[in-house]
């Protein structure tokens, strides 16, 4: 079994409170790729678990939650692996819209981590 560290994406390790599906949009917060650097040196699992409404919303596509992930692995790596949820209770795309056990607040994406690991 290994230690594991569970991080939000939005707010914890980019600067970003709306819905991101561009990679050009990332700015890491201050202090952030240090932080994980470390975690990493220290043998911690890092986890993102994220909530994207943004595609429920219809701003952006699973692809893009991706290559934004990829990006964000670039600036501050070494992400283990990465967690999100695109439901929404008001989305517009009606195979996203409503609530599923992955959003947060519900523990769906950290228990899916824990059987993964």
């Amino acid at each position: 079994m290994r230690k594991a560290v569970f991080l939000d994406r939005d707010g914890t390790i980019i600067d970003n409170q709306g819905d991101l599906g561009d990679p050009n949009g990332v700015n890491i917060i201050e202090g952030a790729a240090e932080a994980i650097a470390n975690l990493a040196e220290a043998g911690w699992l890092l986890i993102v678990v994220t909530n994207q409404a943004g595609v429920a919303r219809g701003g952006f596509t699973e692809a893009d939650i991706k290559i934004v992930h990829d990006h964000i692995d670039t600036l501050v790596g070494p992400i283990e692996r990465y967690y999100y949820c695109c439901y929404h209770p008001e989305g517009i795309l009606e195979e996203w819209k409503g609530s599923h056990s992955w959003r947060k607040p519900s523990p769906g994406m950290l228990e899916q981590a824990i059987q993964d690991f």
